[in-house]
């Protein structure tokens, strides 16, 4: 899907798809893909009380964005924002300083 994603950023009916970073819309369909693998596994077990298919959520109910990419955003800690991709700087809440480095960030 990943390949279809890319033509549908192209496409003149889903360009707005092009307005939002492609790695977190990746990320979406490999959730939606790991979802299905799920339940197609308990299917195939006999077992469908456990793992309902994949449906749409609510708004509140998605697990937000992620971004894989350390290169694509920059924490300041001074000023408690952060820099996303197509998002620019944005309000971030601490509740303790990051020690490390950041390999992925998820916005919820």
């Amino acid at each position: 899907m990943a390949k279809w994603l890319t033509a549908w950023r192209n496409a003149p009916g889903t360009s707005w798809l092009a307005t939002g970073p492609v790695h977190t819309q990746q990320q979406v369909l490999r959730r939606l893909d790991e979802s299905y693998k799920r339940f197609f596994d308990a299917a195939r077990r006999g077992d469908t009380r456990r793992v309902k298919p994949p449906g749409f959520k609510r708004r509140g109910e998605e697990p937000g964005m992620r971004f894989p990419d350390p290169k694509q955003f920059e924490l300041d800690q001074t000023h408690q924002r952060i820099k996303l991709p197509k998002l620019e700087w944005i309000r971030l809440r601490q509740s303790r300083p990051v020690t490390g480095e950041l390999r992925n960030v998820s916005v919820c």
